[in-house]
């Protein structure tokens, strides 16, 4: 196990894999830690499917249940603030996530998406916590967005699709630098 400690911040993360760093976060909020990177959490083992490629980074968000990370809770800082913590910071929280803006994404602006020029890739979900509605909405907003298919995890037989459309972005989209190193120990 390694860990990043910065003053009352101390980060869990494990690597896998080598070459071009590829962090990697669970979803799930509150339950976001490295195991939830892989079955039966996750449609397919992420640190697995490209460890032949990059140097997986997975890490436990600060204070997500059954993880090792922890740190200050501050409500400002909704991802940030995952603990066992009182019924007031609560609601404070779920206000801030669910309740300020419900109609996009609590953690950043259209103005913000609209601008971001860091390629994107998007994978729908429509669930409660992740509506179809806002992730179309940020593709179109983002001028550097890819969108995959939807539903991409309905079927165990369109993962590996959504697995290569993944990989595809991912060898698109990376430095230029590293991609000639890459080509050029190829040869």
């Amino acid at each position: 196990m390694s860990f990043y400690e910065k003053g009352p911040v101390r980060i869990h993360f494990e690597e896998e894999g080598s070459g071009f760093p590829l962090v990697m976060i669970a979803g799930g909020g509150l339950n976001s830690a490295i195991p939830n990177l892989s079955a039966p959490y996750s449609p397919f083992n992420a640190m697995d499917e490209f460890k032949f490629e990059y140097r997986c980074i997975g890490a436990d968000l600060r204070n997500a249940n059954g993880g090792q990370s922890t740190g200050p809770l501050e409500i400002d800082r909704p991802w940030d603030s995952h603990t066992d913590i009182t019924m007031e910071q609560v609601e404070k929280f779920l206000t801030r996530m669910y309740r300020t803006n419900p109609a996009f994404v609590f953690t950043v602006t259209r103005d913000f998406v609209r601008n971001c020029r860091t390629p994107v890739l998007i994978l729908p979900d429509d669930i409660p916590a992740h509506p179809y509605a806002v992730a179309m909405e940020a593709a179109m907003l983002a001028p550097n967005a890819q969108v995959s298919m939807y539903p991409w995890k309905d079927v165990p037989e369109k993962i590996p699709l959504a697995v290569r459309h993944i990989r595809t972005f991912l060898q698109a989209n990376r430095p230029v630098t590293v991609a000639v190193e890459q080509r050029t120990a190829a040869e």
